[in-house]
């Protein structure tokens, strides 16, 4: 699924609004917040004047008309945002919190978020988003570019709807992504490693530079490498048949 497929334009604006209420719900907006959210709308094409307008009562009633599954993504992305730093703001839960009390969604206070809540199995569009960063760093691993990781990585970012020139544009930096990382759901982190090890094994082998890019995140979450190998084998099998129908797609027209 697309960056906030079944969202509206204005939901994905309210949605937008709504992180950046808890970026600077401290009084201050981060690095990593301002970075994260501005790739976020420079890949939904989010049109900034129409964010300028809208007004606080517009903002709260299209954030209460979101159904269920709508409202539980922006709170998950939220949560991540606010994770970031690693650092629990009672003023950014306040937010969290008003969104949660409108679809009547119990959450726990940060770091426990996941344990209170269910129906994450799906990506958020940051996970997406954080995925494809991480896919770019994975095929640059080795020093050198090889066409079988970047079509993986083509397949990745026409998956997500992610434009190839915001792709080109990602210079996010590493420590950052893992941070984006630890505040995902179980389901999604394992999305991640998956597609990871999916490139470092589309040339037949496993470097040490590549291991070493995911080893924080397979060691934070105690995940079965050789089990995710198994998994990535056959998403490696899905994505280059993808990358196929798209090339083809591509000559026709």
């Amino acid at each position: 699924m697309r960056l906030l497929e079944k969202f509206t334009e204005k939901e994905k604006i309210a949605c937008i609004s709504f992180l950046k209420l808890i970026a600077v719900a401290d009084q201050k907006l981060d690095f990593g917040e301002a970075i994260l959210i501005q790739l976020l709308i420079l890949s939904l094409g989010i049109d900034i004047g129409r964010y300028d307008q809208m007004s606080d009562q517009e903002l709260y009633e299209i954030l209460a008309s979101l159904d269920h599954d709508k409202s539980l993504e922006c709170l998950r992305i939220g949560y991540s945002i606010m994770s970031l730093n690693h650092i629990y703001d009672p003023e950014e839960m306040k937010y969290m919190q008003l969104l949660a009390d409108m679809h009547d969604i119990e959450i726990k206070a940060f770091p426990k978020m996941y344990e209170s809540i269910k129906g994450t199995h799906d990506m958020t569009a940051l996970d997406q988003l954080v995925l494809v960063a991480l896919a770019k760093y994975m095929t640059l691993a080795e020093g050198y570019i090889k066409k079988s990781k970047v079509e993986l990585l083509v397949v990745l970012s026409d998956m997500m709807g992610i434009p190839s020139y915001v792709v080109e544009s990602m210079d996010i930096p590493f420590d950052l992504l893992l941070s984006a990382v630890h505040s995902m759901s179980h389901d999604s982190v394992e999305r991640i490693l998956e597609e990871l090890v999916a490139i470092m094994i589309a040339d037949n082998q496993i470097t040490s530079q590549e291991y070493d890019l995911i080893l924080p995140i397979l060691s934070q979450f105690q995940v079965d490498f050789n089990a995710t190998i198994i998994l990535a084998k056959e998403r490696l099998i899905y994505n280059q048949e993808y990358y196929r129908l798209l090339s083809s797609q591509s000559e026709i027209n």
